[in-house]
């Protein structure tokens, strides 16, 4: 169909323009846009009623939240904004009568920031502020390596010269003059305490050998009364001890004195040696006012009577002895029925004779120094008081009616304890350790 077929009119409802086909101006027809009925479209078109006229919108809605985008996507988003957003139509569009028809508009249009371009350092579109101080800063770099540029040059060749002669140097050390030496290991702290324990050992070995010596080399109790401690005290029972139980005899010590074999506490000091059977002993000494003094007592095991003797007489008053004492369950013969009112032990004698059974009242003074003698340990030397029960049965079979001191010197209450020697005895001189 022809364009000199269609005839546009006018909707008198809406005043929207509508194309219709020539054959059919004469028709009935109905608005597409109001879907009113308009009436007789060939005569003129009706004058419209005075009133306010439909105003242009000044706005449209859209959906503010963008799509969370990163990157370039982000960057393009942006560029778009303007036609995203919510637009101003008064300053994006503008009527035809408000210019000449030309394509520059009376009011120009806002243009987002590029943050692109702001990413190579321009902020907004014509802004040469930044590009200027820019050009400015490569200006004045340039201008100072023109300058200095040979005294930069000069000292990184002395630097590269310098690194390369020490690395020559500490990378060949037999083809150079110099020689690396090695630094010396620092000293642990477990190191310097044994080095200095091995100098103390050595300081009171000093001062204990001429005694050790004149009593090794003595051939009579006489000769003895001048090196042991406590002398108003022993002298009397050492004389009587060479008399009634033993006698004198000089003894012959294997080796010499080592400071390893030596074990300091406080004032007291006790030395292993070996025999010439090579069977081990100790030797205990005590530091006075006029120098280091023996323990006899503690040298020969004394006690008040030999074992023997004890298990022949059978006493049932109190006799110092000195034993290796050892917790055991032994309940039998004379104290088969005691095992709730006694506590029992086996005590092992000095000289090596065969053990006897040591039965103490449960929750008694004597009993409770065993107990704190024997904490943490399976037996300990000890000097006990010791008597047969009446009517007694049994020769090995006794009652520990006193403890009187841990270790095989009597020290008194106000002295430490002696120095525990590990893997080793208290034995006496002709006694093989155990």
């Amino acid at each position: 169909m022809e364009a000199s077929e269609w005839k546009i009119i006018a909707c008198p409802h809406c005043t929207n323009l509508v194309k219709v086909a020539g054959h059919l101006v004469s028709s009935k027809l109905a608005c597409p846009t109001c879907k009113q009925a308009i009436i007789n479209p060939a005569s003129p078109p009706r004058t419209v009623p005075a009133g306010p006229k439909p105003s242009i919108p000044t706005s449209r809605a859209f959906d503010p939240t963008p799509v969370r985008l990163r990157g370039s996507n982000r960057e393009d988003w942006e560029s778009r904004a303007p036609e995203l957003r919510e637009i101003d139509f008064k300053d994006r569009l503008a009527k035809t009568t408000d210019h000449d028809g030309s394509q520059q508009l009376v009011t120009p249009i806002r243009r987002r920031r590029n943050f692109a371009k702001d990413a190579h350092g321009t902020a907004w579109e014509g802004d040469r502020r930044q590009r200027r101080r820019h050009g400015l800063r490569w200006k004045m770099i340039r201008r100072f390596f023109s300058r200095f540029g040979w005294l930069v040059s000069v000292m990184i060749l002395a630097l590269t010269g310098i690194i390369y002669r020490y690395r020559n140097i500490y990378s060949d050390q037999y083809h150079s003059n110099y020689v690396q030496t090695p630094a010396p290991a620092p000293e642990s702290l477990e190191e310097r305490e044994r080095n200095l324990e091995r100098q103390a050992s050595i300081t009171i070995l000093q001062e204990i050998r001429p005694v050790l010596d004149r009593w090794f080399a003595a051939k009579s109790p006489a000769d003895l009364r001048p090196l042991v401690r406590d002398p108003e005290r022993v002298i009397p029972l050492m004389e009587a001890y060479y008399v009634e139980q033993q006698p004198f005899a000089p003894l012959e010590i294997l080796g010499r004195l080592e400071p390893e074999n030596l074990f300091p506490f406080k004032q007291f000091v006790v030395l292993s040696l070996e025999k010439r059977d090579f069977s081990q002993f100790h030797v205990t000494l005590e530091k006075g006012t006029d120098g280091y003094r023996v323990d006899w007592e503690s040298f020969v095991g004394y006690g008040e009577m030999p074992v023997g003797t004890f298990r022949m007489k059978k006493p049932t008053a109190p006799v110092l002895m000195r034993f290796d004492l050892e917790l055991v369950g032994y309940y039998n013969l004379d104290f088969q029925d005691r095992e709730h009112s006694h506590q029992s032990y086996q005590l092992n004698p000095v000289d090596g004779s065969p053990p006897l059974y040591g039965y103490v009242v449960r929750n008694s003074p004597a009993h409770d120094k065993i107990k704190a003698a024997l904490l943490r340990v399976s037996n300990t030397p000890c000097v006990l008081k010791i008597r047969y029960p009446e009517n007694s049965t049994q020769e090995n079979q006794v009652e520990i009616s006193e403890f009187v001191q841990k270790g095989y010197v009597i020290r008194g209450e106000d002295l430490p304890p002696p120095p525990s020697i590990p893997d080793k005895s208290f034995g006496a001189p002709g006694v093989p350790s155990k």
